[in-house]
């Protein structure tokens, strides 16, 4: 089946719903994280064997991370086949047939979670004596791939949303369609160009060239392996209480890595809106991070808790606890934006002399545009 390149406004709404749905889950289980409402609900998938238990205490906390999960899986199969049938770049539809079994994974190793403290006989499968300890040592290791299937996901739902967007669409296209229609724009160079078949106009934009988009993809990259780091430690340090130490020479890490990003795109590329404005809100978001980082730290420090008379973040106190959760929330909106700079850093900055960037939306040969 030929498919005719273009921009569908409702594809991409839908694939930024979905992102925003999947942030929404990742706050979801920070905040069953926080209230230690893991083990509230001893089944699974159902909860206390019904759909819709009595939402009270925890149950309210670990029922509502389930259902925001059961959502955002309808959600995603409706993207994946929304994508799969229209999209006409072959790299696009694969991430739409990697979507579905990504929130699969995602609900099966949470399903997981639950079963291993509660299920004697997947405990005997794994374990050749099971004990209470050997239980407890599986659960952080668990909770931890949960928490990186769970920002990978959400990275996934990001690229959906940027590279299904008008302005991914619009820069470097090779050769340049309708965005409309899709009509074959071949050998104009009018700016707009107004599509005869459609009537509608549309505006393409090369790539910005220079010779530190090497440099500046390499620093992107290294970040962004960073920001998963330091979540990933994150993740370690709130189930299971340990020390701090190597959470802070991440955040240390975290803050040199985007001072360098920063400092590249500003000395090289300030005339790229689509690096500069996605770095400006890296900033002000890890400015805002390090002071949520300090509150989360004095609120779980039980010496600081007790002299202060503060909510331990740990208890019943939602604000508290909420308060953590925002940590979780931006570290995965630094993950986010960070992985924008990086698929645009390649996406709208090519080298001298070649060519590569400026095809990388180019349909195969097998699927021609329609003349």
């Amino acid at each position: 089946m030929t498919r005719n390149l273009r921009y569908h406004p409702w594809l991409h709404r839908l694939a930024v719903l979905v992102a925003a749905w999947t942030l929404l889950m990742i706050v979801a289980g920070g905040m069953v994280t926080s209230q230690k409402a893991g083990d509230s609900v001893p089944d699974w998938p159902l909860s206390y064997g019904s759909l819709l238990p009595p939402m009270v205490g925890n149950v309210f906390w670990e029922h509502g991370h389930r259902m925001v999960g059961m959502a955002l899986g309808l959600l995603t199969f409706t993207l994946a086949i929304a994508v799969i049938r229209t999209e006409a770049r072959p790299r696009v539809r694969l991430l739409g047939w990697l979507a579905f079994p990504a929130v699969c994974l995602q609900g099966a190793l949470g399903g997981f979670r639950v079963k291993i403290v509660s299920s004697a006989w997947l405990q005997d499968l794994i374990f050749t004596h099971p004990t209470g300890q050997k239980v407890n040592d599986l659960l952080v290791p668990v909770a931890v791939v949960h928490t990186a299937t769970a920002q990978s996901l959400f990275c996934l739902m990001v690229i959906l949303a940027v590279v299904t967007s008008r302005r991914w669409l619009r820069i470097g296209r090779v050769p340049p369609t309708c965005l409309a229609c899709g009509y074959n724009l071949t050998g104009r160079n009018d700016q707009p160009m107004v599509c005869p078949e459609c009537g509608q106009a549309s505006e393409f934009d090369a790539p910005f060239v220079s010779s530190m988009a090497r440099k500046l993809r390499g620093i992107a990259i290294a970040t962004l392996a960073i920001i998963f780091l330091q979540i990933l430690l994150g993740a370690v340090r709130r189930h299971t209480d340990g020390t701090i130490v190597f959470h802070l020479i991440g955040a240390g890490l975290v803050l040199l890595h985007v001072g360098l990003l920063a400092r590249r795109v500003f000395a090289g590329f300030a005339n790229v809106p689509a690096l500069v404005k996605p770095v400006i809100w890296m900033l002000m978001l890890t400015a805002i991070q390090v002071v949520l980082g300090v509150a989360s730290w004095v609120l779980t420090y039980e010496a600081i808790v007790k002299s202060w008379d503060l909510p331990n973040i740990r208890g019943s106190a939602e604000a508290a606890s909420a308060v953590l959760t925002a940590h979780l929330a931006l570290g995965a909106g630094l993950f986010a934006l960070c992985t924008v700079i990086t698929m645009r850093s390649f996406h709208n900055v090519a080298l001298p002399a070649s060519g590569e960037a400026l095809a990388t939306d180019a349909l195969p040969e097998s699927e021609p545009l329609p003349a």
